[in-house]
């Protein structure tokens, strides 16, 4: 390749002037001679869930580069570009449709507000003041800002789920060792009982969110609203006695686009289930990775969000579907290698690996459509062990009616389910289930369009700390 004398000219130049340590920088409208070395550093010492500005990254599994322009507002949006071979092209004929999940109807609408929160004053006091006397009544209109987490059990019992609306998960996941978290816009999964007294006292608003003893409540016409309840467009689990039992979360995909988790999590948002691969619903069954994959598990646990995975699976028989939860597994590892993940990101994969299993389209012609309940359960059965076994905590994402009709639960009763219901006042599932989704048409600051919601039930990141599983170190007695 010949080169210009005003080329070479420039060259020179600019290598005179680094070797020299030149005091001024080039200006012009493209950005040149970013350091990649020192971005790198950057990334891996950066172990805290701060923002900073950094720049967009086009990252292949094992390397990130730099590519052209910056982006304000920190590692919550960094644009990740997978070029690994197994990622799937967004036009591939083996790509599953947008998921409906057969979980509502064609015309499903945004869940209505069944309790009206009144304007308040946004200057709530952070969680990390609440203490065991102090009584907060000041709240943000969307959500409570409470971070009230329990420690969970090391055991699972099979009927530890939430059955009708009303139960009280009090009784299903003991909440003693409270400790309180500094973070802001969340909500508190379980209640403590160490405290000093078992119900507020007569002091709370006669609408809005009320603090107390590390107890949220949300108060309607002067009492505390108990069951699932929703409230500016976002539903929520309270218990008999009225305590916030829930956790907000959402779930994507390569359909949403770029997300900025940076507003996702100032929106309230505390854990979020990634789509990280599937399996086409043709003949030919091809696994591939989801595009935004690498992406959505770097930007939205580096800004602390807990994630979980979810496969969408047309495995026909346990073969293909312990070979997809190989792929999973694999495709964990590689991410891992990739510089932009924090040490602290990383931390934060502490929700369960999902197999999706659904009808493929609406003609019912995907490869998997037509198995027996039999087969499929079988292929569930293979996928959940496979997980287990690589030593990654396993579930089971489904409708009502599939968990109903076309699986055989009490054959899975030892895998956590997730259940997708479109309705109001819990699912009509009436097995055992840690997380519900409850619509297709929720939003989200951040996320362009449509997003699924769901009402997480169980303290998963406490819980997979404490027994070591998704690659996370057990903790120490």
């Amino acid at each position: 390749m010949r080169i210009g004398v005003k080329a070479l000219t420039f060259l020179l130049t600019a290598s005179i002037t680094m070797t020299l340590g030149g005091c001024s920088p080039i200006v012009d409208n493209t950005p040149v001679g970013l350091n990649l070395s020192s971005v790198e550093d950057m990334m891996t010492s950066s172990d805290t869930d701060s923002d900073s500005s950094i720049p967009i990254l086009s990252s292949s599994e094992s390397q990130p580069n730099i590519s052209s322009g910056t982006i304000s507002g920190g590692k919550g949006n960094l644009i990740i570009v997978d070029k690994d071979k197994d990622v799937g092209s967004l036009d591939d004929p083996e790509d599953p449709m947008a998921p409906s999940h057969s979980a509502g109807t064609d015309d499903e609408k945004p869940p209505e507000d069944t309790i009206t929160i009144p304007p308040t004053s946004s200057n709530a006091a952070s969680s990390s003041a609440i203490s065991s006397s102090s009584v907060t009544t000041s709240k943000p209109s969307s959500l409570p800002n409470s971070s009230t987490i329990a420690s969970v059990s090391s055991a699972i019992s099979s009927d530890s789920l939430l059955p009708p609306s009303g139960a009280d998960l009090s009784s299903v996941i003991p909440s003693s060792n409270i400790s309180v978290s500094s973070g802001t816009g969340t909500s508190s999964i379980l209640s403590s009982s160490d405290t000093t007294s078992s119900k507020p006292p007569f002091a709370p608003p006669a609408n809005g969110w009320y603090t107390y003893e590390g107890k949220t409540y949300l108060y309607q016409n002067s009492k505390p609203v108990t069951g699932y309840q929703t409230a500016n467009g976002v539903t929520y689990y309270f218990d008999n006695d009225g305590v916030l039992s829930s956790k907000v979360g959402i779930d994507v995909s390569k359909y949403q686009g770029d997300i900025d988790w940076n507003k996702v999590k100032n929106d309230g948002v505390e854990f979020a289930i990634i789509r990280i691969g599937y399996r086409g619903y043709g003949s030919a069954g091809t696994i591939a990775k989801d595009p935004k994959f690498l992406q959505n598990i770097i930007n939205a646990t580096n800004v602390g969000i807990d994630c979980g995975l979810y496969f969408f699976t047309q495995a026909i028989n346990k073969a293909e579907a312990e070979e997809e939860a190989v792929k999973v597994v694999e495709w964990i590892n590689e991410a891992k290698q990739n510089t932009a993940w924090t040490a602290a990101g990383k931390k934060k994969l502490t929700y369960p690996i999902y197999f999706d299993t659904e009808m493929a389209n609406i003609s019912g012609t995907g490869r998997a459509d037509k198995l027996t309940k039999a087969q499929r359960t079988e292929t569930a059965m293979a996928f959940c062990n496979k997980i287990k076994a690589l030593g990654y905590y396993p579930g089971i994402y489904a409708s009502t009616s599939w968990l109903n009709n076309q699986l055989n639960m009490s054959a899975l009763s030892a895998f956590d389910v997730w259940v997708a219901h479109y309705t109001t006042g819990g699912p009509t599932y009436k097995g055992a289930y840690r997380m519900w989704q409850y619509t297709s048409k929720g939003t989200v600051n951040g996320i362009a369009g449509d997003v699924d919601r769901n009402v997480g039930l169980f303290d998963y990141p406490d819980y997979i700390r404490q027994n070591g599983w998704n690659d996370l170190i057990l903790k120490s007695n």
